[in-house]
């Protein structure tokens, strides 16, 4: 049996990781938060022009991986194709295939 404390601390837990107070069947109801952000994403990132700040906004795009992918772009110039991409270290075909409907290299 747990003691009053373990069940406070357990329930000061989970308020503290879900953002929120909700009941046990439904999931949280906020939207904030880094993971949200990331997965609502719905416009393309170019990685020809865009900052750190605007790279990690994809899901899975670090800080770190965010500057390998402008110091290769700064090293060898714009990107020709999303392929490229994965010549950047840390970057592989998985990561490219899961956000590739993220990513764009447009002009524009």
């Amino acid at each position: 049996m747990m003691s009053i404390k373990q069940l406070m601390t357990s329930a000061m837990i989970l308020l503290t990781l879900s953002g929120g107070v909700y009941a046990a069947d439904q999931p949280p109801t906020n939207t904030h938060g880094a993971y949200h952000a990331k997965a609502a994403m719905t416009a393309k990132v170019n990685i020809n022009t865009a900052s750190a700040e605007e790279l990690m906004k994809v899901k899975g795009i670090g800080a770190k991986r965010a500057a390998a992918i402008i110091a290769y772009r700064t090293q060898h110039g714009k990107f020709a194709s999303l392929e490229e991409l994965t010549k950047v270290k840390g970057v592989n075909a998985k990561f490219l295939a899961k956000n590739r409907d993220h990513l764009t290299i447009d002009k524009a």
